[in-house]
């Protein structure tokens, strides 16, 4: 049920800024949708104050307006289900192009580790990073023949080994297609 101090909102923009204006700051939200998403942009001032440390404000918000926003839109619906909604499944909030300079310095990384994996003929392990940053970084370092990904570990101490491809797996993994048959031995 939706807090008497939020009205239900007509849309996630706004109740993105109704908390952002109880928190004290004053933005401009840019609202964009597909089949999937509901992407919210803001730009402001203080995008420190928005994005927190490594991102986890932003990621609080995210999870709360997604929480709220689509809790609101299945009882609009009159459903509780949520594999009956027929609308976008996520919202994401960006801060200032913050994600987008993650996403940049992540593939960066990528690819100095990689080359360093490679060149070094070793394995080389990340810090932890949360799930989405891993899937960046395997969904980037898919398409480098030299070298393979794997997430190891459990909750926050999870983080990506890069490994150099053996001739052996490069053979099996190009003979396919690309797509990765390898087993653990």
């Amino acid at each position: 049920m939706m807090s008497d101090t939020i009205q239900k909102p007509d849309s996630a923009k706004d109740l993105l800024a109704a908390i952002l204006e109880r928190m004290g700051i004053e933005a401009t939200i840019n609202e964009s949708q597909d089949d999937e998403s509901i992407m919210l942009q803001i730009d402001c001032s203080e995008p420190e104050r928005i994005t927190g440390s490594y991102g986890q404000v932003l990621d609080a918000l995210q999870h709360l307006i997604g929480k709220i926003w689509f809790r609101h839109q299945r009882e609009q619906a009159g459903t509780d289900d949520q594999n009956e909604w027929e609308g976008p499944r996520w919202i994401r909030i960006d801060a200032n192009g913050y994600r987008e300079k993650k996403r940049e310095a992540l593939e960066t990384l990528a690819g100095d580790m990689a080359e360093k994996a490679s060149s070094e003929n070793d394995t080389v392990a990340l810090e932890p990073m949360k799930s989405y940053e891993r899937r960046i970084i395997h969904s980037i370092l898919a398409e480098d023949s030299r070298v393979e990904t794997k997430s190891h570990g459990r909750g926050a101490k999870r983080h990506v080994l890069i490994m150099p491809v053996s001739e052996s797996s490069s053979a099996v993994h190009s003979e396919n297609n690309g797509e990765d048959i390898s087993t653990e031995l």
